[in-house]
């Protein structure tokens, strides 16, 4: 079989199983090493990141989109007898459906597709709508990030960590973990150093300190599936939302699309339309 090296060589669902493979085996060579005793140490990959990358890649890149979950449930299976050993945390076969079928339902991006840049985008854009000098910058097209208000009553004003919960959030949307290393934050808000001053002053250190003080709220929650052996080594750390914020989440999304359909309702009644008993939502 020809070895697919990008996502655009894949042509069926059995091309993209392939193609996640040699990803899963470049990411996990490079984070070989080797023990005094002459073992090799190995870096865990998370499941639930490599089943995101296989789901987009089979229903968008081979054609699956539109296709119910027998179509999906095969390659899966075939996926997860390759990997399963290299996962530190046991991970059944039925759990891999079930996170697979999620993923199914939520993938909106191809897997050629820069998931992170276009949570920054969304996250950028929420800042432009929460801050009354930006709200001329803000996007319609990419919408706004629905934040709790537990989060917008403390820190308001604190502009760049709006910035990273609602990155955080919106990665949730595809994946339940969020990778942004410290450096790879500054860099971000170096990039978009003339949004907000505040942006100039978040360098590693600053932007270490938000993250800190966003577990310390206990909203996000440091990940690691490496082994003990590789606890050592210079690993950007992951971070996932934890279940308790997520319900605020889901809670403060809804409250948004109720007061979005009042809106609408109240437009439509100065304009002269008529509302029914039916279409208040309340």
């Amino acid at each position: 079989m020809m070895k697919i090296t990008s996502p655009q060589e894949i042509r069926s669902p059995q091309d993209a199983v392939e193609y996640c493979w040699g990803l899963f085996q470049k990411e996990l060579n490079a984070g070989n090493q080797q023990n005094k005793d002459g073992t090799t140490v190995r870096r865990i990959g998370e499941p639930n990141r490599w089943i995101f990358k296989l789901i987009r890649g089979l229903k968008f890149e081979a054609g699956l989109n539109g296709c119910d979950w027998s179509q999906y449930k095969p390659y899966v299976r075939q996926w997860y007898q390759r990997v399963k050993a290299y996962f530190q945390d046991d991970m059944s076969l039925v759990d891999a459906y079930s996170v697979a079928e999620k993923f199914m339902q939520n993938a909106k991006f191809r897997l050629s597709d820069n998931v992170t840049a276009a949570s920054v985008q969304k996250a950028m854009n929420t800042c432009f709508w929460r801050c009354d000098r930006l709200r001329d910058r803000y996007d319609p097209a990419v919408g706004y990030v629905s934040i709790p208000e537990c989060v917008t009553e403390e820190f308001e004003d604190d502009i760049p960590l709006i910035f990273l919960i609602a990155f955080f959030i919106d990665m949730h949307n595809y994946v339940d973990e969020a990778y942004l290393s410290v450096r790879n934050g500054a860099d971000i808000f170096q990039e978009h150093a003339e949004v907000h001053p505040r942006f100039k002053r978040m360098g590693k250190t600053k932007v270490g300190q938000h993250l800190n003080l966003l577990e310390a709220n206990q909203w996000i929650v440091r990940t690691s599936e490496y082994p003990s052996a590789m606890r050592m080594q210079r690993i950007a750390r992951r971070y996932r939302l934890t279940p308790q914020f997520v319900k605020l989440v889901e809670r403060s999304r809804q409250n948004d699309a109720m007061m979005e359909q009042i809106q609408q309702i109240h437009t439509e009644v100065n304009a002269g339309f008529v509302v029914t008993e039916d279409e208040i939502p309340f």
